[in-house]
């Protein structure tokens, strides 16, 4: 395994991840920055995308999605334990979720099912709390969610023969 990839794990990097994306670190890499950007950096509240991102994961049914929780870049996690199995379950009328999670859940479920198909009014609803470029920003990452939570469901990043077993 490379020195950067090693790196990574020493900073706290899924394990998992690692050991099965690091077989192609010249695609991986560079993913992984764009991926840590996407959730921390824009102009979309990270709570949100963290909501849409675990709503998801469920969606996908994706064991190693829904057991990952985005962190702060301190290492704290984004969205409290309680909110994030409220997520996974769809439960978008929990008390702890803000009007612009619950909304970001509803796309999400929207884009995963039938993205040519939301109603008018549902687009409104999506226009009426965020901008074009936040739009844009929130469809990108939820579209990200959807894509490599079926890449990491199709690897099999649990069990998977492309990911040993940790070194004794």
């Amino acid at each position: 395994m490379d020195d950067v990839l090693q790196g990574m794990l020493a900073k706290g990097a899924s394990r998992p991840l690692v050991m099965t994306l690091g077989h192609a670190p010249d695609f991986f890499l560079p993913w992984y920055r764009y991926f840590g950007s996407l959730i921390h950096d824009g102009a979309v509240d990270l709570a949100v995308k963290e909501a849409a991102r675990l709503r998801v994961a469920a969606l996908n049914d994706c064991p190693f999605c829904m057991q990952m929780r985005a962190k702060h870049r301190d290492g704290s996690q984004i969205l409290a334990e309680e909110l994030a199995v409220a997520a996974q379950a769809g439960d978008r009328l929990h008390p702890g979720f803000s009007a612009e999670q619950r909304l970001a859940m509803s796309m999400a479920e929207q884009m995963f099912h039938a993205p040519a198909d939301v109603s008018d009014d549902a687009f409104a609803a999506f226009r009426s709390q965020w901008s074009d470029a936040q739009m844009v920003e929130l469809g990108l990452a939820i579209a990200e969610f959807i894509g490599m939570g079926k890449v990491f469901k199709f690897l099999g990043l649990r069990g998977s023969p492309l990911v040993p077993p940790p070194a004794e």
